[in-house]
């Protein structure tokens, strides 16, 4: 070994250096047959409390968002604004519910988990929300499964209590959370309405599904805090905010031929 190629060989630590450098590079991208890595992605419907139930995973130290990036809160922002050949600024949902068995293979998901992984700091849970999981959630799960554990937090709202939500994209969203739902091996389904009524009882629920969750603050959203100690004083309360102002039988026209759809997520039709 050349005399400037050994002192620098030292200066990395030796042998022992270049062992913990290729176990940092197997540790970031290389698999993790124990499945020591923890991966949770956020699938929501419309209007469902996304960025506040964001925040709140923010809150814990063993959680890594991309709220710290600078350059975007979500991982399909890293796409949209620097790599528009990895992923459409406006993918096409599939109409048929079957083909989320098998779309989005086609995605280049090896160079999508590096640049993921370039942007995540280094925590015991790795974390991301957005379309990119409504639209090709199995792909993600097949994919990422090959690094680790991958869980995933299903998130709805009752279409009665949101004052800007489309029905009809209510329907379209909630077909997929339900299949989803069904799909997926490791899942939590969670609604928005317990999550700023009982954020304890959603704290608990967390925690059960994933240990590593103990360290998030569900209080840490000023929505949380507001929602849970001024605004509603019961659920019936809460289902109903909004009917006087949209009219309940325009939704009812549409939600009518989706009681099941209602059913399968603890809520009622309110004919």
């Amino acid at each position: 070994m050349k005399l400037k190629n050994f002192f620098n060989f030292l200066k990395k630590g030796g042998a022992r250096g270049a062992r913990e450098n290729q176990a940092d590079f197997v540790e970031r991208f290389g698999p993790a047959s124990s499945g020591r890595y923890k991966y949770l992605f956020v699938i929501n419907s419309p209007h469902a409390g996304a960025r506040l139930f964001y925040n709140i995973l923010y809150s814990s130290v063993d959680v890594a968002t991309f709220m710290n990036s600078g350059d975007t809160t979500v991982g399909q922002g890293l796409f949209v604004r620097n790599f528009h050949d990895l992923y459409p600024r406006r993918p096409v949902m599939p109409e048929v519910l079957d083909n989320l068995t098998t779309v989005g293979y086609e995605m280049d998901w090896r160079r999508i988990r590096q640049v993921f992984h370039d942007h995540w700091e280094q925590r015991k849970v790795f974390c991301d929300r957005g379309g990119l999981y409504l639209h090709h959630g199995k792909a993600v799960e097949n994919y990422f499964s090959n690094y680790g554990d991958v869980y995933f937090i299903i998130q709805v709202r009752d279409p009665y209590n949101c004052e800007s939500l489309d029905v009809r994209e209510w329907v379209k969203g909630a077909q997929r959370l339900k299949w989803y739902a069904t799909h997926l091996h490791n899942k939590l389904v969670l609604r928005y309405e317990d999550l700023v009524k009982k954020p304890e009882g959603i704290k608990k629920q967390l925690v059960k599904f994933l240990p590593e969750l103990e360290t998030v603050d569900v209080y840490t959203s000023q929505s949380v805090r507001l929602n849970t100690c001024n605004r509603y004083k019961s659920y019936s309360q809460l289902t109903t905010r909004f009917l006087d102002v949209k009219d309940k039988e325009v939704k009812n026209e549409v939600l009518k031929d989706h009681v099941e759809l209602l059913e399968f997520f603890g809520y009622k039709f309110l004919g």
